[in-house]
């Protein structure tokens, strides 16, 4: 008799856990077939659509890639990012003189460290002066004699008052190892009688490698007064889709010469409040271009503030709402056909050693695969139980449990 009891509870066991361990596939409730036959071992990336943000229930957790059995397949997230080389020297402030006139300026040169006979690269000055409010134009010279050589860059420090972070400090230039360089602060165009003085100035080197960046389909949609700002221009985008990332904004605008602050921010339904995405400045002045914004933004609705309080509104023909595309990058685990589904219940993050076996380098090389038009997922629609796996799994784990608890009680009855 104790015999039969443990072999049925075994049976019960093995029967529950083989369910609960089977083809994974009607877990999820939408799919997306995957264009293309694979190999054991093939390698590719699928770029993430963008209603997988939206109706995945907790992205990136709940996705899987699977084959037409319903085998998983290793994957994980990839964000491309891009490469900045960055270096920072501090140089020797020398002659901080205020030179009045029609165009007053404050000039001063700047000495840079030498490391012995090697000489520093630099392409970018950051400067701190006193003040707030201001537009003030910047010139960057060479200089090896008493009198500066050549012009390298003109920029423009920029600070909005009722923006903390709607400022702009650098001027970038060519890449240069001079030694020494003499720099012109002019005065704010509205303030020509201001005295300011310089608080820091920094040297620096930056080199980011480019990076594409993916464009995000949101149409304009009408702004309603509610959400208007006063002293701006504001606009409203729909992405579509929940949860939608977006990392920058890019102005198209037909007036000559402004300087703006922006302020963005976002949200997933009507009802929820607005949550701050960013805010950053954009200027066209001579030969200094500054037209994007970068934010930092998962949502559905982006609401843009560019203000301009008694200046006129600018003429925007358009803003490009842009994101870091997001791969899937997968090692196909059998031969044949793969799809990507989604929207599960109760699946945790996968586990995979993936990433530790491809050198990031490789990833920009791996072929991009498409995925084919969302549909709803018929195995999930024949086994509609099998998204309550989970909590079947550990009903059965707990009716296994009672069942040895039952036969473990049995057999101690009997020997008593």
């Amino acid at each position: 008799m104790m015999k039969k009891q443990t072999a049925v509870t075994v049976l019960i066991m093995m029967a529950l856990l083989g369910a609960h361990a089977e083809n994974l596939a009607p877990r999820f409730e939408r799919v997306r077939s995957i264009d293309g036959s694979f190999s054991i071992g093939e390698r590719g990336r699928l770029l993430v659509p963008s209603d997988v943000f939206g109706q995945a229930r907790n992205f990136p957790n709940d996705l899987r890639i699977l084959s037409s059995e319903g085998m998983q397949w290793p994957y994980f997230l990839y964000v491309p990012t891009e490469g900045v080389v960055t270096g920072q020297l501090v140089p020797e402030i020398l002659n901080r003189a205020f030179v009045p006139g029609d165009h007053p300026y404050l000039q001063f040169d700047l000495v840079i460290p030498q490391e012995g006979s090697k000489k520093r690269i630099h392409n970018q000055i950051k400067l701190k002066t006193t003040g707030q409010g201001f537009i003030r134009r910047v010139e960057v010279f060479t200089r090896h004699s008493e009198q500066p050589d050549g012009l390298m860059a003109v920029g423009h420090l920029i600070d909005f008052p009722r923006q903390s972070k709607a400022r702009n400090r650098s001027v970038r230039y060519p890449d240069s190892d001079s030694d020494r360089l003499h720099v012109r602060i002019y005065s704010n165009a509205q303030n020509a009688d201001e005295i300011f003085g310089l608080t820091s100035a920094t040297l620096g080197y930056r080199a980011e490698s480019t990076m594409e960046y993916e464009t995000v389909i949101a149409p304009n949609i009408s702004v309603p007064d509610r959400e208007k700002e006063k002293h701006a221009q504001t606009y409203l985008f729909d992405l579509g889709e929940e949860n939608r990332p977006v990392e920058r904004l890019v102005f198209n605008v037909e007036t000559p010469s402004f300087a703006r602050s922006v302020s963005v921010y976002a949200r997933n339904t009507s009802h929820d409040p607005w949550a701050w995405a960013g805010s950053g400045e954009i200027h066209m002045l001579e030969d200094d271009e500054q037209v994007e914004v970068k934010i930092h933004a998962k949502h559905r609705f982006i609401k843009v503030h560019v203000f301009h309080y008694d200046d006129a509104p600018l003429t925007i023909q358009s803003i490009q709402l842009e994101a870091a595309p997001r791969y899937l990058v997968f090692e196909a685990a059998s031969e044949g056909p793969a799809g990507l589904y989604y929207r599960a219940w109760d699946l945790q993050s996968p586990h995979y050693d993936l990433k530790g076996r491809i050198e990031t380098k490789a990833l920009a090389t791996l072929p991009i695969f498409q995925t084919l038009e969302a549909a709803p997922n018929e195995a999930a629609s024949a086994q509609p139980w099998r998204k309550y796996s989970k909590w079947l799994g550990i009903l059965a784990v707990g009716g296994v449990s009672l069942l040895v608890l039952g036969v473990i009680a049995s057999m101690l009855k009997q020997q008593k």
